[in-house]
């Protein structure tokens, strides 16, 4: 699969710069290697669908896929920045340009069945705990917001070494997606019989999304929304995502 698609449309300005479509390792974009760089590009229905709505609005780009805290600070600092599979929050609405909808999400905090001390009906009962995050990831900064103490929270490089640490007994709960647990299973792999959600986290349950930067101009935003709009109408949208939310 190409990592690279798209020709400039001739109502391009002379001056618009090919975009660079950022993201981590997850369950609708998944890491490829790539010959043009040392980080990894792409595939699956997430880099897809960015790879046809940015073809759609005339643009080149690249998709690569680096570490969380990377594709967030490159999507917040530089111009012409796409970053996809993000949650849409309130705390970021106003840091991005939103294109639109990848994919539903729904966050738990999982623990193993065999811990049947884990008993949460509030967030108040987690702090007692070890919680594995990525650091600047939704479920990172949510925790924070919710006076979680950082001694209780155990950063990790990605998820997939968070659920390796739960299911060692190194720690107690991870924040992840259905998406996340299911990337997991897949590729670690792992006995998941041995996970059980904790606790649902309803307050950031919300979508996946495209953003990109708000340097940004409004011109290569809102023909990439133009592009995302007609690909939902004629369920091109649907038929790219819902294998993966099966």
């Amino acid at each position: 699969m190409l990592l690279t698609a798209g020709v400039a449309i001739g109502t391009l300005p002379a001056h618009a710069q090919l975009i660079s479509v950022v993201g981590t390792d997850h369950y609708l974009n998944r890491a490829v290697a790539s010959k043009d760089s040392d980080a990894p590009g792409a595939v699956g229905p997430g880099a897809d669908l960015a790879r046809e709505v940015l073809k759609r609005a005339g643009f080149e780009h690249t998709i690569t896929i680096y570490p969380w805290a990377r594709a967030y600070f490159m999507a917040q600092t530089e111009p012409n920045v796409m970053i996809i599979s993000m949650a849409r929050t309130p705390e970021r609405e106003q840091d991005f340009k939103w294109v639109g909808e990848v994919a539903p999400v729904q966050y738990r905090l999982f623990k193993l069945k065999s811990r049947q001390d884990i008993r949460i009906k509030t967030l108040d009962d987690v702090k007692k705990f070890k919680i594995g995050v990525v650091s600047q990831d939704v479920a990172h900064l949510y925790l924070i917001h919710k006076r979680v103490p950082v001694s209780a929270l155990q950063v990790t490089p990605s998820y997939s070494l968070a659920f390796k640490m739960l299911v060692a007994g190194r720690i107690d709960l991870v924040p992840r997606s259905q998406f996340g647990l299911k990337q997991f299973c897949e590729e670690a792999p792992a006995d998941c019989g041995k996970i059980d959600s904790a606790y649902m986290m309803d307050e950031i349950n919300s979508s996946l999304f495209m953003a990109f930067s708000k340097q940004t101009s409004d011109e290569v935003v809102n023909k990439t929304r133009k592009a995302y709009d007609q690909i939902r109408a004629e369920g091109t949208l649907a038929t790219i995502i819902e294998p993966a939310l099966k």
